[in-house]
This record gives C-alpha cells, structure tokens and sequence, in this order.
C-alpha cells in the first residue's frame, strides 16, 4: 500500500472567489478619475433648448450628455484618464446648426495634461 504525507490544496469558495474578482476589479478602475461634462444649451436668443446632445469625442473616450430639464441643462460622466487638448466638444439639436469646437475652450479642470473636467453654456445658431 502507497501513503503519502502530501494533502490536496485547499478549495476556495464560490463566495470568496467573486469577492476577490470583485475587489480586483473595483480596484482596477477606481484608479481612473471621473471625466464630467456639464452646462446649458440655448438658442442665440438665450432661449434654453429642451432637447439636445453633448459629446467631447476623443480617440479613446467620449463622454456624453443630454438635455434634461426645460432649462437646457446637461450633465454626463464617464470613467477615464481624461482628454487631451485636440479632443472635440460637439452640441447639436434638431433646427440648429451642429456646434464643434475645441474641447480645450470648455476644460475647466486638468488633471496633467488632460482635462477631466469640461463645463459651459453652448449656443446654437438656427439652420439646417
């Protein structure tokens, strides 16, 4: 007969095992800051817009946001390291000329060499 004083590995829970994917996970990302994006939309009258998009397009990220309230007010977050400076802040409603600008105009936080904060009051111009 064959002994041995070896003994098996211990099996982990179910339990303890979604909680250490858990825990890897929630500290994988809670390294990267939140990009915001917030502000007001109007026509050029100063008339708010009660329905319109947002968007800070950057190679890697895109934040956002949509009108919410009848005082053309929008708020938006992403998860990410932030934009750098040749990012693009576009803003566009239907009747109104699409807006596209330097997302730069609108960083009001930087964070190094990238903005994770972006905030302002866009105006659209009437047009197709």
């Amino acid at each position: 007969m064959f002994y041995s004083n070896a003994r098996a590995a211990p099996i982990a829970d179910p339990q303890s095992t979604l909680l250490g994917i858990a825990l890897l996970v929630l500290l994988s990302t809670a390294c990267d800051p939140q990009v915001s994006l917030q502000g007001r939309l109007t026509d050029s009258t100063g008339q708010p817009l009660k329905v319109g998009e947002i968007r800070v397009e950057c190679p890697d990220l895109c934040v956002f946001a949509v009108v919410h309230n009848d005082r053309g007010e929008f708020v938006g977050s992403k998860l990410g390291r932030g934009c750098k400076a040749d990012c693009q802040l576009r803003a566009r409603s239907v009747g109104f000329r699409e807006l596209a600008a330097s997302a730069s105009t609108y960083c009001t936080h930087e964070s190094g060499p990238l903005c994770t904060e972006f905030k302002g009051n866009l105006v659209l111009e009437r047009g197709p």
